[in-house]
């Protein structure tokens, strides 16, 4: 079985074969998968996709949140839509969430702001958060080191392998994609001097399409050649390896505590 951690089947990509895809992804052994929002409207549809598809033979988990990108444009410094959706519908977790400096930094108050924000909401609802980080490792670092009670996972993990323990020894999960079969992905180092019971899958769907269909549309399906690639490099056979991931992603979910609670 494999878990599929962070998916944006919400995302224009997927409006015309939504269903095949899914049917691609049980075809290749992924039975759980969480689909990402990024803003109200992407929180909105990740829900109404996972109660659409609710019997489609996946375990569909919807997180909701405002991606840092998104919040030049948002005006509810309360994020009272956040947690109307929060309070009115079976939630997995908040995310993405976190800070990108990758393209622009003017909005960097904005985004520790709504970072702080939605920590905030995770902890008075008793949620695991998704990271989204770029270029902006140290600083996510220090903000989690101040929220030690919220633990979730780090997504699309792309730091040294001194960072990558010292997340993970705050309780935090790194999430590995398709860039780990890319050629010469600095991943393999961090993959090979962690534990694996550090991390879980993920595809950041339609992104980040993994070897051999690079420049292809990415889709949950494709997660097999990031399991292959992590059980070569670990030196553990595929059946292994999947069974530890997916209890990494459930644990770290607490899809348990998920399923008691809705």
């Amino acid at each position: 079985m494999i878990f599929e951690t962070h998916c944006h089947l919400n995302d224009d990509a997927f409006k015309d074969d939504l269903d095949e895809v899914l049917l691609r992804a049980k075809n290749n052994n992924v039975t759980s998968m969480c689909i990402i929002a990024w803003d109200k409207e992407s929180s909105i549809n990740a829900i109404n996709i996972c109660k659409k598809y609710q019997d489609c033979g996946i375990n569909l988990y919807p997180v909701v949140g405002l991606h840092p990108e998104n919040v030049k444009d948002e005006e509810d410094l309360e994020l009272n839509w956040l947690e109307d959706l929060i309070n009115n519908n079976k939630i997995c977790a908040i995310g993405e969430i976190g800070l990108d400096l990758y393209w622009d930094k003017t909005y960097l108050d904005k985004q520790i702001y709504f970072f702080n924000k939605q920590i905030q909401l995770a902890k008075k609802y008793d949620l695991p958060i998704i990271i989204h980080s770029r270029e902006a490792t140290q600083l996510t670092y220090d903000i989690l080191k101040e929220h030690q009670d919220v633990k979730g996972i780090y997504h699309c993990y792309s730091g040294s392998v001194e960072m990558a323990k010292l997340i993970t020894n705050l309780g935090y999960k790194l999430g590995i994609g398709g860039v780990l079969t890319f050629k010469n992905s600095h991943l393999y180092e961090v993959v090979d001097a962690l534990d694996i019971t550090s991390f879980v899958t993920e595809t950041d769907c339609p992104y980040l399409t993994p070897a051999p269909n690079r420049g292809k549309r990415n889709e949950p399906a494709y997660l097999v050649y990031i399991v292959e690639k992590m059980a070569e490099i670990k030196k553990m056979q595929i059946d292994e390896i999947s069974d530890i991931l997916y209890q990494n992603a459930k644990e770290i979910l607490r899809i348990r505590d998920y399923e008691e609670k809705n």
